[in-house]
């Protein structure tokens, strides 16, 4: 049996606004790190279906792929009680020639993190879609895998995910997609 597994499927593109992208000072950005608790991970909604005939494809050592689509990080910024909640979810799809779109699972977990005072808006923003999801998906890999093995669904592991920031003019682009495997870099 061949398995192939999608790359996370990449939002379109945002049309560009004459606004400037706000950056973040790297010092600034390391002491929110340094400062921030994690208070907890949580899975808030989980949901899995696959059809017997993509069982019976799996079994038969059909060809299936598998898609992960990861939707946008939600954050809230709760700067009254210095709380960051940030939600991720994706859906899983699965498919074979003899069973088209037979198995589908989404998964959503939520990450809550006391942040302290002092920060503007976009750096705990930036913070939340950055870190916030990188420190969430290790629990969506596992899940999927769980899923998977519990249903006999043959899901590959997902892949592992990649941030690495991008420095732009002294400091890192708050426009950053966590979810990119390159590595960007512009002079000064």
């Amino acid at each position: 049996m061949t398995d192939t597994i999608a790359a996370p499927a990449k939002a379109p593109a945002r049309k560009r606004s004459a606004r400037k992208t706000p950056t973040i000072d790297p010092a600034r950005f390391n002491e929110l790190i340094k400062n921030t608790r994690l208070r907890g991970i949580h899975m808030i909604s989980s949901e899995f279906q696959m059809r017997p005939s993509y069982l019976a494809a799996v079994m038969k050592g059909a060809e299936v792929d598998i898609g992960i689509d990861e939707r946008d990080a939600q954050v809230e910024y709760i700067d009254t009680q210095s709380v960051l909640s940030v939600t991720a979810s994706w859906v899983v799809t699965g498919s074979s020639r003899d069973a088209p779109e037979s198995l589908t699972a989404s998964v959503t977990y939520v990450a809550v993190f006391e942040i302290g005072t002092g920060w503007l808006r976009h750096e705990v923003e930036f913070f939340g879609q950055r870190t916030g999801v990188m420190a969430i998906y290790p629990y969506f890999r596992q899940h999927l895998n769980h899923l998977s093995s519990e249903a006999g669904a043959e899901i590959p592991l997902a892949p592992v995910r990649k941030a690495i920031p991008v420095r732009v003019r002294g400091g890192f682009s708050a426009a950053v997609d966590a979810g990119d495997d390159e590595t960007k870099s512009t002079s000064d």
